[in-house]
């Protein structure tokens, strides 16, 4: 176990977990996962689209799982999200 993972699971009391590595992180695989999770923090590289913001992405082993995506999935038991991914503070720019 990772120590970000280790910290996390010490901060919020977690004793068990889903944890979806390299190959693995298909963007088939991840929306699978996050239906039933009631915590997600991503830890990957993300990309920006300034122009249309739904369309900002993580990027994952077989391409980008856009924002829009996860929004139009069915996520009942979402209680939390935290995105750790380059460019998620980047400054938009006109």
């Amino acid at each position: 176990m990772g120590k970000e993972i280790e910290q996390i699971c010490i901060a919020t009391k977690m004793q068990e977990f889903n944890q979806v590595l390299d190959s693995e992180a298909t963007v088939s695989h991840v929306l699978e996962v996050i239906k039933s999770a009631q915590w997600l923090h991503l830890a990957c590289h993300g990309q920006q689209h300034s122009i249309e913001p739904l369309k900002n992405s993580i990027i994952l082993s077989d391409g980008h799982l856009e924002l829009g995506q996860i929004l139009e999935s069915s996520l009942p038991e979402a209680e939390f999200v935290f995105l750790s991914a380059c460019q998620t503070a980047r400054e938009m720019q006109n």
